[in-house]
């Protein structure tokens, strides 16, 4: 499978998977987003714990943070990271690094806003 390597902005924009979700945090929009897969699901914004992985190149991402620890990414979001389902195992909710999204993840609404 070719992985898109031209960036975030070259894959388009996460986008309204039309349903709203809770998980533990203040009820959002879900964004359907290209992601590189697998990817790992971490208990925190960090890599401090894996608690599941994604298996599909498109998941869909509830909220993000834009205060985790550094993601390795060289880019605009070097501290963001999206709360999602892990695909395996099977309702395991965590956290992605946003250099793993392939779409752009500003449509994707903040965890923490009021």
């Amino acid at each position: 499978m070719a992985v898109d390597t031209a960036g975030p902005r070259a894959a388009g924009a996460c986008w309204d998977a039309g349903m709203k979700v809770d998980l533990e945090v203040i009820p959002h929009e879900a964004y359907y987003c290209r992601n590189t897969a697998p990817t790992a699901v971490y208990g925190g914004p960090n890599y401090l714990n894996q608690v599941g992985t994604l298996n599909t190149s498109t998941s869909w991402f509830v909220c993000r943070d834009d205060g985790g620890a550094p993601n390795g990414e060289t880019g605009p979001h070097p501290t963001r990271w999206l709360y999602v389902v892990a695909d395996s195992p099977h309702g395991k909710i965590g956290w992605v690094p946003d250099k793993h999204i392939i779409s752009e993840t500003d449509p994707v609404e903040p965890c923490w806003q009021p």
